[in-house]
């Protein structure tokens, strides 16, 4: 099957999500998942990312959770997405990546910590949860 990458984005728009998870360790796991039942569909957006995996939730809805974050800011900063709410979540979420994953000095600097902390809020992370 071989898809388009306005299919993808429209698969993204309907059916996708970007999460952040804050792990006992103190790291963070920056996901990109789309939930959908057809299988075959996942397998082709896998494609087009060149990585990730496609796994069957016990729902019976499969979703591909894509490992390579820096594949998906590029594909979304070529492929702009264009609802709203969707576009702002991603947004949100290469802010906190770039903040947290490849700048974590900027969480030693106190202003940059509170930005950051606010930033999580906005994104609807529980700030419990994190160890910044």
């Amino acid at each position: 099957m071989d898809i388009t990458h306005e299919y993808v984005l429209g698969i993204t728009e309907l059916c996708g999500d970007f999460y952040i998870t804050h792990i006992k360790d103190g790291s963070y796991i920056f996901k990109f998942i789309i939930y959908h039942n057809d299988i075959q569909l996942l397998y082709a957006i896998k494609k087009i990312f060149k990585s990730g995996r496609v796994i069957n939730n016990v729902n019976s809805k499969f979703f591909i959770l894509n490992a390579d974050i820096n594949t998906v800011i590029k594909f979304f900063t070529k492929h702009k997405l264009k609802t709203k709410t969707i576009r702002l979540k991603y947004e949100r979420w290469v802010y906190l990546y770039t903040n947290i994953i490849q700048h974590p000095e900027n969480l030693k600097n106190e202003k940059c910590k509170k930005r950051v902390l606010r930033r999580l809020r906005y994104f609807g992370v529980h700030i419990n949860n994190f160890k910044i």
